[in-house]
């Protein structure tokens, strides 16, 4: 499409939900505005499992957001065994959000997270990657076995705001996060600054 809304499986919102075994590959989204490009949408009243599904070589132009996989407030969810790699957002700014929970209780574990970038950032203005992304209100987060590696923002881009970051999770103080045995290399920018968590 164009400047709409790109989503390559939408779970609706059942009571419990699995999508697993399914490959989105290739897929464009051309239009240089808005839109965003999501290639799994969940929500469920009560648990769901999102497990060993490939997002792969998808583009994205323009200033719209990329989600890989984004959540809504689901209860309980896990997240595993998923392959993230090779996508592209070419547009001269946005997000990349690879994985992005909602309000749950997350498990987050044995994925595998590469080779996503900006080719060509140009200009002043922000670019942001984020390999696992959560700043709603989690009560627990176990995020651990993932493997997060070479991503990128490549090009001429000179904006101290833009930035990667392997992990990301800001929720409420209450919250219970264990992180750990995650494997995060090759993270590089033409600016701004790279966390790793």
């Amino acid at each position: 499409p164009g400047s709409g809304l790109f989503t390559g499986i939408d779970g609706g919102g059942p009571t419990s939900l699995n999508i697993y075994q399914n490959t989105i590959n290739g897929n464009q989204k051309t239009g240089a505005t808005g839109g965003n490009f999501t290639a799994i949408n969940y929500a469920a009243a009560a648990s769901a499992n999102i497990n060993e599904n490939e997002i792969s070589a998808n583009t994205m132009a323009g200033t719209g957001i990329f989600h890989g996989i984004l959540g809504g407030n689901t209860v309980d969810v896990n997240i595993f065994e998923n392959n993230i790699f090779g996508n592209q957002k070419t547009g001269n700014q946005g997000y990349m959000y690879l994985v992005k929970p909602g309000i749950s209780t997350i498990d987050f574990y044995d994925n595998d997270i590469y080779d996503n970038s900006f080719p060509n950032a140009p200009g002043t203005n922000d670019c942001l990657i984020y390999g696992y992304y959560n700043n709603v209100a989690a009560t627990i987060e176990n995020l651990h076995d993932n493997n997060i590696y070479n991503l990128t923002i490549g090009g001429a881009n000179t904006s101290i705001s833009t930035k990667i970051i392997g992990i990301f999770t800001n929720t409420v103080s209450s919250a219970i996060k264990n992180i750990y045995q995650n494997e995060i290399y090759s993270l590089s920018s033409v600016s701004g600054f790279v966390h790793g968590i």
